[in-house]
């Protein structure tokens, strides 16, 4: 049986390069596809013979499994076409853009950043925008999530519960079904036009969580802390064993790196990774006396 969690055969790309070029790659051109296959209910006749009707409803198989039942109107679209349908959209637009993909069987993540969506972060390093695009075989449709790569160590880090961004780089979900192209960009156009308002908004997250200090009494209670964002302890160990971190004077903006840099270049099943993506999304929004709170209700246990 597949495993459709597992990325050992697919391993996550890293480095983002121009779109033209990626849209070249073996990577690219090699996405697991999907096949649509008509489904037959059965049914036994007056003298006990077996018949088969055609059913409305039809299989999607992908790598031998089924993933998903689907009715007459689903137009099954292979990863590298829903790709390529973004890509072409936003060409017409105008934006230059660099991308990474990355193949995991049912789903396909690529993740796409804009040459004018570029901020600088507290240590000067810059950090660009865009979006993570989601293909599915296993549901109806693109989820395209905010998304933000630090340059210097490739880190990237999705919002999808982000407050702030609320009306200016929401999350986008297209429907398979219909002129998907049309109307992803008619959702784009805010996000176009706003440009100067989203960058003002990254740039206030990120200094706000570089300005914010933490005191941790022992490498238990920093664990224990990053762990009630909803991980794991044993993924709080593993991620701290990754670098240092002054307990006396650890910001958020630390908090939330570790967590991004853990997410990106561990190897983590699809699964994990958005759950550790989750964890550094609600790090970095969450109200410093919330997470004071938090700090010391842990001391009493660490």
């Amino acid at each position: 049986m597949a495993k459709f969690t597992a990325n050992a055969y697919h391993p996550r790309e890293k480095e983002f390069i121009p779109m033209d070029e990626l849209i070249e790659t073996t990577r690219f051109n090699e996405l697991t596809t999907a096949m649509k296959v008509p489904l037959y209910q059965q049914h036994i006749d007056e003298d006990q013979r077996t018949y088969y009707d055609k059913s409305k409803w039809s299989s999607i198989i992908c790598q031998g499994q089924e993933v998903n039942s689907v009715g007459p109107n689903y137009d099954l679209i292979q990863h590298q076409d829903a790709f390529i349908q973004v890509i072409d959209t936003l060409n017409k637009a105008g934006i230059n853009m660099q991308g990474r993909v990355n193949d995991y069987g049912k789903v396909a993540w690529m993740d796409m950043v804009f040459e004018n969506l570029k901020i600088q972060d507290p240590s000067g390093s810059d950090i660009n925008l865009g979006y993570s695009v989601r293909s599915g075989y296993a549901y109806h449709g693109l989820n395209l999530i905010p998304y933000a790569v630090r340059n210097i160590c490739s880190n990237g880090c999705i919002f999808n519960q982000t407050p702030k961004l609320q009306g200016l780089m929401d999350p986008i979900n297209v429907s398979h079904v219909g002129d998907a192209a049309r109307r992803l960009v008619i959702k784009m156009q805010g996000l176009l036009q706003d440009t100067i308002k989203v960058k003002g908004v990254f740039l206030e997250i990120f200094n706000r969580a570089n300005g914010e200090f933490f005191r941790f009494s022992s490498e238990k209670e920093l664990e224990l802390t990053i762990a009630s964002y909803g991980i794991s302890e044993k993924q709080s160990r593993e991620m701290l064993k990754r670098g240092t971190i002054d307990l006396d004077n650890c910001s958020r903006y630390e908090l939330y790196n570790c967590l991004t840099e853990y997410a990106t270049w561990a190897s983590l099943s699809p699964g994990l990774y958005e759950s550790i993506q989750g964890a550094a999304e609600r790090c970095l929004n969450e109200k410093y006396e919330s997470t004071i709170g938090r700090i010391e209700q842990i001391a009493q246990v660490a």
